[in-house]
């Protein structure tokens, strides 16, 4: 992981010193994506009954599909600071292992957002591959009780990885495919009778998405 960052990061300061890779200076400094996405949350830990794992307990949940609009700006000709929010979507804890047939555990909404610094380093080429690294949120919203009551989620936050590529169809319109790693865990809590429940589940979401690029 370490290495990985250390390769982005190198790649990133390398666009900032090549600004003659790309004519930049007739080129919007300005650009929105807007596109729909699929999230796909890895959502895997031990589930705790005051204080004790449960063993063999688990539970899946659902991907989603929300519209992502991200904006960005070049701070340089090849390197843009880019933040992302995601419209809410709700994810379902279906109860698996030897909670498996129980009804489900609960459900709770959420936005994930992200900031992120992306080096294009053939921006205004036909085809501009680009890539980045900054953070991610994931902001809780309603929580619905299931098999679990006074059930709640934490917001949470952590390192988002970013890569993707651009195709020009004019001037001033594209479309795009753009694929982000996020990595952090949370916190859910909650009742199950009168036993309370704890979990700290790792989120690790993927998202892919493709959509609309305009430059402005």
């Amino acid at each position: 992981m370490k290495t990985l960052g250390f390769h982005i990061a190198v790649a990133i300061l390398a666009g900032l010193l090549s600004p003659a890779l790309v004519h930049a200076e007739d080129l919007p400094r300005a650009f929105v994506h807007l596109g729909v996405a699929d999230v796909r949350l890895d959502d895997k830990g031990m589930i705790y009954a005051a204080g004790v794992p449960m063993t063999g307990a688990t539970y899946s949940t659902n991907h989603t599909t929300p519209v992502v609009i991200e904006g960005g700006y070049f701070l340089t000709p090849t390197l843009a600071v880019q933040a992302s929010i995601g419209s809410r979507e709700t994810s379902r804890n279906t109860p698996t292992g030897t909670f498996a047939g129980q009804p489900s555990l609960g459900a709770d909404s959420f936005n994930i957002a992200t900031l992120t610094l992306v080096c294009h380093p053939w921006r205004g080429k036909v085809v501009s591959p680009y890539f980045g690294l900054g953070a991610a949120a994931h902001l809780a919203g309603d929580m619905h009780d299931g098999l679990v009551t006074n059930f709640k989620v934490r917001n949470t936050s952590g390192l988002a990885l970013q890569a993707g590529t651009e195709v020009k169809l004019t001037r001033k319109a594209g479309v795009y495919l753009d694929v982000k790693k996020l990595f952090y865990s949370t916190r859910a809590t909650g009742d199950l009778g009168p036993i309370p429940v704890t979990s700290s589940p790792r989120l690790d979401p993927v998202i892919i998405q493709a959509g609309l690029s305009l430059r402005l």
